[in-house]
Parts: structure tokens; C-alpha cells; sequence
């Protein structure tokens, strides 16, 4: 991923919720306004007073071409796009609301901010009608999402619940998922795992019959942010972080360090990540910052997925054993550099680095036989050296 572009002092408070609609991106912040962007030159185009409280939701209906958006104030907005983006109903709920989904399956629009998830149908494409509740948790809701129909849903009250929306029934139950409440979940629709941030600083990844299989520790914040990125097969967390961490999904090892380019270099020291957004239809990621900024990422296949590491003299030569999955790296440092992915597995971030001695001089070739399964290595100690792959791993 590339930064494509920074958006700085998006408003001029905290920026709360980021969304894409009609073509145009889309940030609600704490001084109750809506701000509309170009989203090619992210270029401000239009500011719309939308609230009496924060903005700190928004979220679109695509099959309905609807944005809606919400407030602590306790309404939801219907905006639709007719020469301009227009509010065509306002609907009180009576409670803070903290989070929107809209789930494509049902035509219902999920909305929480107590202990319940409350459903809405939208009638005639404008108005919003209350269709029925769930009531499976014991505190807040913080976090619900949508995946194949399935309500999934984080509380303060430690627990994930998945449900089926049409018969209220719960599919699985995790109870105390953290030893904090729930802040935060992601869906990998690659391994259908469940991945939920906590306040007790720690990620975990669950299988879908509820068994928690990766647990990362070392959080220095509580889980603002949680995305799975599809592209790139990684989980991206931010806790009021200096930058997102970067996780490779199927191994849970922190890549972080090997992804080059994702924070900006202005006044990198005072940024802290606070939220993450994926967005499935264009591939990229949103984060929002302490700064009021809003940083787009993009997938680009030219640009290299990793930046490995060689110590302080150049490399001179490289090869690469399709058989063993290795490559190989020689330079002025006297040693052979054996580049092993994890797990004998392709891996397009971690490498692990195995130096090997045997010259007493810089090494300026290094060639790999398919046939034979060895590496031939020249240095300017006149010396050529053979070696058995099977051997160095």
C-alpha cells in the first residue's frame, strides 16, 4: 500500500467517521459538520451543517443510493444525491449513536449506542421505519458489521455475538472474548476468522466456531481502529499509534516494520492513527489522526511490498531457489544471506534472515542449480564455494 493522497485539518476539531458516496469522499466531525471531498484531488467541495452534536457516523445504503449519517445528538439523516447531496428525513432515537451498518441482505439499517442493535427498514427510499431490535448484549455496543447476512457485534460487555437478523437467533457466542470490552472487529473474508480489538490492548483472531487462535500482545493504547485488508492479506490496527501496525493474517506476525511509505513524513512525530476504514469498491484504506487528517491508502502493483534489510554494505548478487521457496543475497559484508519465508510458505512481508560465513572476503557472485539443489558463491578470497541447500535450511 501507497499513500495516494493526505487531506490535513479535515475539520477543524476531531475527525469522527470517513465514507465514499456518489463518487465523492465523505468526513463527519466533532463540530457537527459534513465535509464533502473530490475524491480524485481530495479537494474540499462542500461543507453541510448536518447535526446539533458530533457527526459520528456515516454510512451508505448502495443498492438505495442513500448516505446516511448519525449523531451523539441521538438523529439520523437520510442525504440523497439530487443536483447536491439533500436531507430527505431526520429520525430520533432517543440515544447517542455510536455506530451504523447497512445491511445489504435485510434493506435494514443497523444502529447502536446502548446495549441494543436497533433495525430500521427505509421506506419509499427516504424515510426510516423502526424493524425490531436485538437484545443480545448486557452493555454498549461498540462495533457491528455485516457478512453473509450475519449481524456480528462487539460490547462493553466483553462479548461477540454473531446472529441470524431473520429469526433473532444467536449463531455463536464468545462471552468474555477480552478481559476489557470489545472496541473494535474486522472480518477476514479469506479464512472467515473474526478479529477483535479490546481496551485491554491486545488483538485476537477467532475461528468461526469461537476459538481464539491468535492473541497479539504489546498494545500501548487501547484498539481504535481494526481493518482486514483483502489485497494485501493483512490486519491493520491502530491504538492511538505513531502508525498503523500491520499484521500478516495468516501468520499474525507484526510486518509493520517491512511496509515502507505508510506514514507521512509531516510532523510524523506528533501523529497518532486513532481510526481505520477499508473500502471494498475502490481498494483503498482511510485512517484518521489526531491531527484532523485523513491519509488514503492504495494498493499499487509496481510499488515493492517489502524493504529487507542487508546491514550497512550494499548487496552484490541475488538468486532465488524456487524449490525451497529461498533467496539468496551476497555483498561486501563476507557473508551469504539466506532469506527463508515462515512456515516453508510464500510470504509477501516476512522473511527470515539466516547469515552464513565461509569467506573471508567481500562475495561478488552467487548462482543456484535446480538440478544438483546447491549454491555456488564466488568472493575475491579466490575462493568458490559450494553448498547443499536441504543442508542450510
Amino acid at each position: 500500500m501507497e499513500i495516494r493522497g493526505v487531506i490535513r485539518d479535515a475539520h477543524s476539531v476531531a475527525v469522527l467517521c470517513v465514507a465514499i458516496f456518489n463518487g465523492r469522499l465523505y468526513t463527519g466531525g466533532d463540530d457537527s459538520i459534513i465535509r464533502v471531498w473530490d475524491y480524485d484531488t481530495l479537494k474540499l467541495y462542500k461543507s453541510l451543517p448536518a447535526h446539533n452534536g458530533p457527526v459520528t457516523c456515516l454510512e451508505t445504503g448502495k443498492e438505495c443510493k442513500t448516505l446516511f449519517s448519525a449523531s451523539s445528538d441521538g438523529t439520523i439523516n437520510v442525504w440523497i444525491w439530487n443536483s447536491g447531496l439533500k436531507i430527505v428525513s431526520v429520525t430520533k432515537t432517543l440515544i447517542p449513536i455510536s455506530c451504523l451498518c447497512w445491511s445489504s441482505a435485510r434493506r435494514v439499517l443497523l444502529v447502536t449506542g446502548k446495549e441494543s442493535i436497533l433495525m430500521f427498514s427505509l421506506q419509499d427510499g427516504k424515510k426510516l421505519v423502526p424493524a425490531g431490535k436485538l437484545d443480545h448484549h448486557s452493555d454498549i455496543v461498540t462495533s457491528v458489521m455485516v457478512h453473509e447476512g450475519k449481524i456480528l457485534s462487539g460490547s462493553h460487555d466483553r462479548s461477540i455475538h454473531v446472529v441470524d437478523p431473520a429469526t433473532g437467533r444467536s449463531l455463536l457466542k464468545i462471552p468474555r472474548a477480552h478481559k476489557a470490552g470489545v472496541s473494535a472487529l474486522a472480518y477476514d473474508t479469506d479464512t472467515d476468522t473474526i478479529t477483535s480489538g479490546s481496551y485491554d490492548q491486545r488483538v485476537k483472531v477467532w475461528s468461526k466456531d469461537g476459538v481464539c487462535m491468535h492473541e497479539l500482545k504489546g498494545l500501548s493504547d487501547t484498539v481504535t481502529g481494526l481493518e482486514y485488508n483483502p489485497v494485501t492479506k493483512t490486519i491493520w490496527v491502530a491504538a492511538n499509534s505513531p502508525q498503523p501496525l500491520i499484521f500478516d493474517a495468516a501468520s499474525v506476525i507484526n510486518v509493520t516494520e517491512y511496509v515502507s511509505g505508510v506514514v507521512p513524513a509531516h510532523r510524523a512525530e506528533m501523529r497518532l492513527f486513532q481510526k481505520l476504514y477499508w473500502f471494498q469498491e475502490t481498494q483503498e484504506m482511510m485512517g484518521t489522526t489526531n491531527l484532523r487528517e485523513v491519509i488514503v491508502w492504495r494498493w499499487s502493483p509496481t510499488r515493492p511490498v517489502t524493504t529487507l534489510h542487508v546491514g550497512d554494505l550494499p548487496p552484490e548478487a541475488l538468486c532465488y531457489s524456487p524449490s525451497m521457496l529461498q533467496f539468496f543475497s551476497v555483498g561486501g559484508d563476507n557473508l551469504l544471506r539466506v532469506w527463508d519465508p515462515p512456515s516453508q510458505k510464500p510470504n509477501e512481508f516476512v522473511y527470515n534472515q539466516k547469515p552464513l560465513g565461509g569467506h573471508t572476503a567481500p562475495i561478488h557472485c552467487v548462482a543456484f542449480d535446480p538440478e544438483l539443489d546447491v549454491l555456488i558463491t564466488g568472493s575475491s578470497d579466490t575462493t568458490v564455494k559450494v553448498l547443499f541447500v536441504p543442508v542450510m535450511r
